[in-house]
């Protein structure tokens, strides 16, 4: 996982014409400003959640969710690019919070757990588990 400026073409989404919640435009200058390289491709996520914003606004969607998904060995507490990408992940969902579109991030090792509980997809999980949950 090798770190970036998050700043990738987003300059072009500070533009008048989208109908951005108000203070959007204030993540977009923290990140376009941002000055260390990230582990978390914040730009990637900040234009998906602009793809739903107006696809919620133009289609009157009552709710949506951006949800990101991201792969963790089972010890990644024990190494610091993870500890990093978690706490990248904690100060997005943080600076994104109240725009309408709450941010949901999951390890697979979470969602594994989530899908886990139900019966209907309990042998593809145990499949899931054995080729993505490992030490490194």
């Amino acid at each position: 996982m090798e770190p970036k400026l998050p700043n990738t073409n987003l300059e072009k989404y500070l533009s008048k014409d989208l109908k951005l919640p108000e203070g959007f435009n204030e993540v977009l200058k923290y990140y376009l400003n941002c000055k260390e390289k990230l582990h978390l491709d914040a730009a990637q996520l900040l234009k998906h959640m602009i793809g739903l914003l107006m696809e919620k606004f133009n289609s009157n969607i009552k709710t949506t969710n951006l949800i990101y998904l991201y792969w963790v060995p089972l010890n990644w507490r024990d190494i610091d690019i993870y500890q990093k990408h978690e706490e990248e992940i904690n100060i997005f969902k943080a600076k994104t919070f109240g725009f309408l579109l709450p941010v949901n991030a999951y390890s697979y090792v979470e969602f594994l757990n989530m899908l886990e509980k139900n019966k209907k997809t309990e042998n593809i999980v145990k499949k899931l588990k054995e080729r993505y949950l490992f030490e490194i």
